[in-house]
């Protein structure tokens, strides 16, 4: 059964190396070693959560704003397998800017993350992988950040033409790039997370070109096949997933239990199609995945 994932967030993951890179270059993921700084039913949610310390806006801002950081071992993920390797993520809960009443605990966001992470390891753990916290925060973005483009007008967006011979060269060529507003947002991203942690983010509605033409998108990541200008490969390790905002200023929802791993699935992967089975997690339908998608990811988290 599925089930619905309440969720408002921000977290580090994305589409797509710098310099020469092989037509299929593998993505650098977080080492077992890395010091950390600071969704499946039935499970218990750690902790009392007190009211959120954060105080409501008295104006707009024009730039991401940290309103509270919250402690990644507070929030109750049970202990991977000791076979899974680990996958680094930053969570970056949003809101408005908008001067509102802040209506939302620390325990809430706490719970949102816990299910959106849970969630997605339920789906990984099939090829040995689990995602890991580095970071959580909730921060108040701009409507500029909240209503985002992914990349530049004309781009093909990791989607070729069907006559492609070699899709993976194809895409590598395209060098694209992201926009001024994506830059922004995940340099916000990488000020606390670690150069190949997954930042992952939630906004209120994405548009992105795909196959040249203008698209609305649930989710967006950034392979680093296609997304490996060396001015945006520091940044681009990002993710982007949509949330559904309200008027009272309560974090976002979140539907779909298959989101984040769906887009960290583009990353490891390193590739922005999808598949015409609608079993596979990259259908955007499924929750499969095969042993050979298994080992690519694996192949490239290292």
């Amino acid at each position: 059964m599925r089930r619905v994932i309440l969720i408002g967030l921000v977290a580090i993951i994305s589409w797509s190396c710098i310099g020469p890179v092989e037509p299929e270059p593998t993505l650098t993921a977080p080492k077992l070693s890395v010091e950390l700084t600071p969704t499946s039913i039935g499970l218990p949610i750690p902790g009392t959560g007190n009211p959120s310390t954060a105080k409501p806006e008295t104006e707009p801002v024009d730039a991401p704003r940290l309103l509270v950081e919250l402690d990644p071992a507070g929030i109750g993920l049970q202990t991977p397998d000791l076979r899974s390797l680990a996958v680094y993520v930053g969570i970056f809960l949003t809101t408005p800017s908008a001067p509102v009443e802040i209506s939302w605990s620390e325990a809430d966001a706490a719970h949102k993350v816990y299910w959106l992470i849970h969630d997605a390891n339920a789906l990984l753990a099939q090829c040995n992988i689990h995602l890991e916290l580095e970071t959580t925060q909730v921060i108040t973005l701009p409507d500029r950040l909240l209503q985002i483009q992914g990349n530049e007008e004309g781009s093909w967006g990791g989607h070729p033409p069907p006559e492609i011979e070699d899709p993976d060269l194809f895409n590598y060529e395209q060098n694209e790039r992201l926009t001024d507003e994506t830059r922004e947002l995940f340099s916000y991203g990488k000020q606390y997370t670690s150069p190949n942690t997954i930042a992952v983010f939630t906004v209120e509605h994405i548009t992105y070109y795909a196959e040249r033409q203008l698209t609305a998108a649930g989710g967006l990541s950034f392979p680093p096949n296609v997304y490996h200008h060396e001015d945006d490969y520091p940044l681009r390790n990002s993710v982007l997933l949509v949330g559904e905002y309200a008027a009272d200023g309560s974090l976002p929802i979140i539907e779909g239990e298959i989101a984040l791993a769906h887009e960290i699935g583009h990353m490891l992967l390193n590739t922005g199609d999808h598949e015409s089975d609608r079993l596979n997690l990259m259908s955007s339908l499924g929750t499969a995945l095969t042993p050979e998608q298994c080992e690519r990811m694996l192949r490239n988290r290292n």
